[in-house]
């Protein structure tokens, strides 16, 4: 009993002095014996264990949902299955098909999506909404001053869309009036004729033994 008393006592103190003991001063011993496994810097935790980081990270992921419904949680030998699987070098086959869907992203990105053209429809509702917005304001607002300023901010507003309403119904109008003259003139208008004057006027230079009497021949002339 009295033997080992001493040396449990002993054991007391050696574990309280080594707790006493600091990382600079290990570091200051371990670098003259094994460099490398001296940590040197300052500011960072401590390193945590590859394990522990599997599991956080498979909690992560079971926490954000990121499975279909039905599928089994995700457990750290998956982190750790997958974190094996990017360690083998990529085969040919491997390259080809990351270029193929790097290329079919950006062939994505590239497809912009088309822009709504704003229709006259779609300006006299944005129009007709905002004014009977103030219409509404007017008639249940009892506060004259506020209601004006409301008044005043939303015609403002509307400023942009009235302006682009007018453009669009004075194109509209233009577009009408080209047709009309371009299809009017197209059917109202007979096709040209010659007057009876001019065409009796062109038969006869064409046909001149009509008109002229018949030239004697030179027996005839002898004759005479």
């Amino acid at each position: 009993m009295i033997g080992w008393l001493p040396a449990f006592v002993s054991i007391e103190h050696i574990a309280a002095a080594w707790d006493e003991v600091q990382n600079n001063t290990m570091n200051v011993v371990w670098r003259k014996v094994w460099p490398e496994v001296v940590r040197n810097f300052r500011g960072f935790d401590p390193i945590p264990r590859q394990e522990d980081l599997q599991q956080e990270i498979a909690g992560l992921a079971n926490s954000a949902h990121l499975l279909a419904e039905g599928e089994d949680a995700i457990n750290a030998d998956d982190i750790a299955e997958l974190v094996e699987s990017h360690a083998d070098d990529l085969s040919a086959e491997d390259l080809v098909e990351q270029q193929q869907e790097l290329a079919a992203g950006e062939e994505v990105e590239e497809e912009s999506p088309v822009p709504k053209v704003t229709t006259l429809v779609d300006l006299t509702a944005v129009v007709q909404s905002g004014l009977d917005f103030i219409n509404v304001v007017l008639a249940r607002d009892g506060n004259a001053d506020r209601s004006f300023k409301v008044q005043t901010a939303v015609q403002a507003l509307l400023r942009p869309y009235e302006e682009s309403l007018r453009q669009k119904r004075a194109r509209g109008k233009q577009t009408n009036i080209t047709k009309f003259f371009t299809s009017s003139a197209a059917t109202s208008l007979p096709p040209l004729s010659p007057s009876p004057e001019l065409a009796a006027k062109r038969a006869r230079s064409a046909s001149p033994s009509l008109t002229s009497p018949p030239s004697r021949s030179s027996s005839e002339e002898d004759e005479m």
